[in-house]
């Protein structure tokens, strides 16, 4: 697999999340003023109105998550848990929102405290973003009330590595001090998490929009009457990652050439990340969830990897190696099915003249993605046969290639 160089730089056009000028205090409080006092219902009103969805991957509905939390509080006192460990390999959003924001993470951690009746708050951070947020939380203690309500005191831990590691119960279980995998059963973390109380495990762009939305309800200014904005990590031609705030109508084409991508030069596009589907191309796509569900994807965390020039199967190939290595290695579909696929995707990125065969292998490879879906402990296989599966369609002219003995990226032409 190509080498992402992961980097990021943050244009401040029609941003919000992003719009303080720099990451501390003061710049905070003057691009976004202090936190208000808040209640639970305004809190759950405000994520319901504008339909505020989870930003870590599965983009569940951020209220009836809030909501469920709320309604456990007699099993125990719920606490939130924000969730930035960002173990998806080709994303950085999260780690540029709590470099350039943190204090705005805080804010949406402690609106989400008050929705859910919580009084303690644990940052689950990338071990790269934790020396930032642990300066901010100083900076806000020096400070006292200037930043706005407290409810909820906060504490940061460096999260463990790995792809499945930032799953909800994979987090639970790191800070019980277990292995940080996915745990099976059937018990949700919103009604028994941690410690066996409701928990509250949300991605920490979830949380800044949140503080965007919450502040939005006591001002006049249309300008901050809705957020709506999301991170992309987006990979220019040289492999870098560049993240960017965007609007739901962002056209694709634009952000890649703003990356630098010459139009018609991207060819086929990762959307989503690892976990993401393959789009044949990005003319007439938007970034908003409901077109790109119409294209068979997602937002997911954010991902967007453009082919350019590489070979579509041997990068799908080489992320699926990566996904089978980083199971949790807890159920037969992750411990035998996924490199049992990876295999088989290895095999199809390696052109061969063996004519038909090529077709059975392309047979198999779709059985062996079926079998593995819907009966893991967890999402994580479901996820990798849906690249996979998406890779098939998307690449058909190059697996048609590769039974022939050669690979079209030799005659594709890159600007």
């Amino acid at each position: 697999m190509t080498t992402l160089d992961q980097d990021f730089a943050v244009p401040h056009v029609r941003v919000r999340m992003l719009a303080a000028p720099g990451p501390d205090l003061a710049a905070h409080l003057g691009a976004h003023g202090p936190l208000p006092s808040l209640h639970a219902e305004e809190v759950l009103g405000a994520a319901e109105r504008e339909h505020l969805r989870g930003r870590g991957g599965a983009g569940f509905p951020t209220a009836t998550k809030l909501r469920a939390v709320a309604s456990n509080s007699t099993l125990g006192r719920p606490l939130v848990i924000g969730n930035g460990s960002e173990g998806e390999p080709a994303s950085l959003k999260d780690r540029a929102l709590l470099r350039s924001a943190p204090h705005l993470v805080i804010d949406g951690a402690q609106a989400a405290a008050v929705a859910v009746g919580a009084r303690e708050i644990v940052l689950y951070l990338h071990a790269a973003a934790v020396d930032g947020v642990r300066r901010a939380l100083a900076e806000r203690e020096r400070a006292g009330r200037t930043a706005g309500a407290a409810p909820a005191s906060v504490r940061v831990v460096a999260a463990a590595p790995g792809f499945v590691a930032g799953q909800e119960t994979a987090v639970v279980a790191a800070l019980a001090g277990d292995r940080a995998v996915p745990r099976g059963g059937t018990e949700r973390v919103v009604r028994r998490g941690l410690d066996g109380r409701p928990t509250l495990v949300q991605n920490v762009e979830t949380l800044a929009q949140l503080a965007l939305l919450v502040r939005a309800a006591h001002t006049t200014d249309p300008s901050r009457r809705v957020a709506g904005t999301r991170l992309t990590t987006v990979y220019a031609p040289s492999g870098r990652g560049v993240v960017h705030e965007v609007d739901p109508e962002t056209r694709l084409e634009r952000l890649l050439e703003q990356v630098g991508w010459p139009p018609g030069t991207a060819g086929p596009v990762l959307v989503g990340g690892y976990h993401g589907r393959w789009l044949p191309s990005a003319a007439g796509v938007t970034l908003a969830t409901e077109d790109l569900a119409r294209q068979g994807a997602r937002p997911g965390a954010g991902v967007i990897i453009p082919i350019g020039a590489q070979c579509g199967l041997g990068l799908t190939a080489s992320i699926v190696r990566y996904l089978a290595e980083q199971s949790a290695g807890q159920c037969g579909p992750c411990r035998f099915g996924l490199p049992h696929l990876a295999d088989l995707t290895e095999r199809l990125a390696r052109p061969t003249a063996a004519g038909s065969a090529g077709l059975d292998l392309v047979g198999a490879i779709a059985q062996a993605a079926g079998i593995v879906t819907g009966r893991g402990a967890c999402r994580h296989p479901d996820g990798t046969a849906g690249l996979v599966s998406s890779t098939l369609s998307t690449f058909a002219a190059d697996v048609e290639a590769h039974r022939h003995g050669h690979c079209l990226v030799a005659r594709r032409e890159v600007a």
